[in-house]
């Protein structure tokens, strides 16, 4: 029953991920080619999470991809989605 819980989590929370990345808009921002692979490689990560939740039988999360996922999360919202963000704050 918690394993499931897990999943469900994991793919909301990668489902979050997905929407907030994707709907980033740069409002006159310069193209970055290293940002814009970044952006693809989450988008590719968290929109594949929710698929293979939802139709592989044997897909399992465990509390260490939630808790990761959590955080990367935490910060797409954070930084609105912008992902070079998360390599200029500090």
């Amino acid at each position: 029953m918690f394993e499931k819980v897990l999943i469900i989590l994991n793919a909301v929370i990668c489902s979050v991920i997905f929407v907030r990345v994707f709907s980033f808009r740069r409002n006159g921002r310069h193209h970055c080619a290293k940002g814009a692979w970044i952006a693809w490689l989450i988008l590719s990560y968290s929109a594949s999470v929710p698929v293979r939740a939802y139709f592989d039988p044997v897909y399992h999360a465990d509390i260490t991809s939630v808790i990761s996922n959590l955080l990367i999360c935490a910060a797409v919202l954070v930084y609105r989605g912008n992902v070079m963000s998360f390599f200029k704050a500090g």
